[in-house]
């Protein structure tokens, strides 16, 4: 079973985006950036040119010293691996870079249950207006239970909630639901029910950090004290809350 962690990383670094909205993930974008567009040698030769009897790398003090040493080994580890900065694409390009986003940004799923979602999207909306498309497969996305339990903000990413599912902390309408991608309908109840004392104070910290910086979904209701959650309504794509622009036209053209 691949690493969550290991699969997060490699996405950062095949779309070359802060995906999550994640300040760290952002950091850590920014460094790589730098990294990349950082030649090594051509800074140490410069440094060794200023002088000619003595090279100025060994004047530098330990702190200059240390940076240098850091830039020289991370910027041979990115090379090692093949890391690349994305370059403008083609048209196909870019379609692929729009369906990746979007797919990437619910983490758990599969190329084959996205290709569903659309499918069943399109075949529901054909001859509709354009919004109503958009809107079915938002839907199909934003009401599976580990989506749910991540826009919360019970969980404080699509990994907790998936965990916390397999495990059987999740209850839907009372009862034990350990299936992902199950999805809620209007006026159903997710329970996080548990006597794992860890869990409780993992949401609870959670909540701390991000209720007053997050945007709660208009479609779901939310007793934080009792930890349920109510599905009001139907998500539609502008009470959505995306850190990234989805051009979802470039999306339906991929799968034509």
């Amino acid at each position: 079973m691949s690493n969550p962690l290991k699969k997060k990383s490699n996405i950062l670094k095949r779309l070359n985006i802060n995906l999550w909205g994640n300040p760290k993930d952002l950091k850590q974008r920014s460094l790589t950036k730098v990294l990349l567009n950082t030649n090594v040698d051509s800074l140490y030769n410069h440094l060794n040119s200023a002088h000619t009897s003595k090279s100025v790398y060994d004047t530098l003090d330990q702190t200059s010293k240390s940076l240098y040493d850091t830039l020289l080994k991370k910027q041979n580890e990115l090379k090692k691996n093949k890391l690349k900065v994305i370059k403008k694409s083609s048209p196909y390009g870019e379609r692929l870079l729009e369906k990746q986003k979007l797919k990437y940004f619910y983490l758990n799923i599969n190329e084959n249950t996205f290709k569903k979602y659309f499918e069943t999207s399109k075949d529901k909306t054909y001859n509709l207006k354009k919004n109503t498309f958009d809107n079915y497969l938002i839907e199909q996305l934003e009401l599976r239970l580990d989506t749910v339990l991540y826009r919360s903000k019970f969980f404080k990413s699509m990994n907790e909630s998936k965990e916390a599912i397999n495990h059987g902390f999740i209850y839907v309408n009372n009862k034990k639901t350990t299936i992902k991608s199950f999805l809620l309908k209007q006026n159903d109840i997710i329970e996080v029910k548990t006597t794992n004392l860890n869990i409780i104070r993992k949401i609870q910290e959670n909540l701390k950090t991000t209720y007053y910086s997050v945007q709660i979904p208009e479609y779901l209701e939310i007793n934080y004290k009792l930890l349920t959650m109510i599905v009001v309504n139907k998500p539609v794509i502008d009470t959505v809350n995306y850190p990234i622009t989805i051009d979802f036209d470039k999306i339906k053209e991929f799968y034509r």
